[in-house]
């Protein structure tokens, strides 16, 4: 042991991604002498460590072994072991507080272990909220409910957002056919008040913590209460020699209820009155003689 102890081993934490490598040069000491670590910031959930190897001390160095601990200040387990100056930890998670800590081996045995080094992974975005659902609906506003995130990221919970989508004509003629944001805040409730009668909507609802948005959950369908139909456009009369023939579309929404029936009224001349006539679905009316 005394012929790798007080021997110093250089270790250099780094994390990567796709496009970005950074890394900390920090001497560790091994023996009694242990003092001096490193803190790297990790950016995902994978941490690269290379050392330098001591001084042999008159046995050549057989193996070395890498332990990393959970995370949150638990046991170490066995990362690594071999001869190679370099190991990648994976399986790590999003913002928490690794330590390492590195020994070597001769035939005379293992060193001290190393100083420990820290390395904070860096926080990703939340995952989805669950359970989105409408607890009240009426022919105007829906109150939506969500739960919390089965992961934060590594980073808690700042705000939420929640954006609804119009499907049906007379909704988007007016919200736009575009997702609107209907709510930003830290709460997990929200009611909405500027829905259109009988119309069906989307909903969504994302996390955000301070490393940014997550995902949205899948869209859930959402269907106000029915109300009466629209004012169906004025009708076109078709006059004969003895007869009048009136034809009419369909309203522009039908209240979210198929139109049943129509009701008619005519009259003669302003001051004359009216007569009524009530008529099924049908789109036209003959008025004889």
């Amino acid at each position: 042991l005394e012929k790798v102890c007080g021997s110093a081993l250089a270790v250099l934490l780094s994390c990567r991604t796709a496009a970005v490598e950074r890394g900390a040069l920090c001497y560790v000491f091994v023996g009694p002498a242990c003092k001096r670590f490193v803190r790297a910031l990790c950016l995902q959930d994978a941490a690269t460590l290379q050392w330098r190897p001591p001084a042999e001390n008159g046995a050549a160095i057989s193996c070395y072994q890498l332990e990393v601990d959970d995370g949150r200040q638990g046991e170490f387990r066995l990362a690594y072991t071999g001869m190679q100056l370099q190991c990648v930890v994976q399986q790590l998670q999003s913002g928490l507080n690794y330590r390492f800590r590195l020994r070597a081996e001769n035939s005379e045995g293992y060193s001290m272990w190393s100083a420990v080094a820290a390395a904070v992974t860096a926080a990703t975005t939340p995952a989805c909220p669950v359970g989105l659902s409408s607890v009240g609906i009426n022919r105007t506003s829906v109150t939506l409910t969500w739960r919390l995130p089965p992961s934060d990221g590594g980073s808690p919970v700042l705000a939420y957002q929640v954006q609804l989508l119009a499907k049906t004509k007379v909704a988007a003629a007016a919200l736009g056919n575009d997702w609107v944001i209907i709510f930003d805040g830290a709460a997990v409730a929200t009611t909405f008040s500027a829905l259109q009668p009988g119309c069906e909507y989307l909903v969504r609802v994302a996390a955000r913590n301070a490393a940014g948005q997550g995902q949205f959950c899948i869209p859930q369908q959402v269907m106000t209460a029915p109300d009466v139909p629209l004012q169906p456009p004025m009708p076109e009369a078709e006059p004969a020699a003895t007869s009048l023939l009136l034809r009419w579309a369909a309203p522009q929404h039908d209240g979210g209820s198929p139109v049943t029936g129509y009701k008619v009224e005519m009259r003669c001349s302003p001051d004359a009155s009216s007569s009524t006539a009530a008529i099924g679905p049908q789109h036209s009316l003959a008025i004889p003689e």
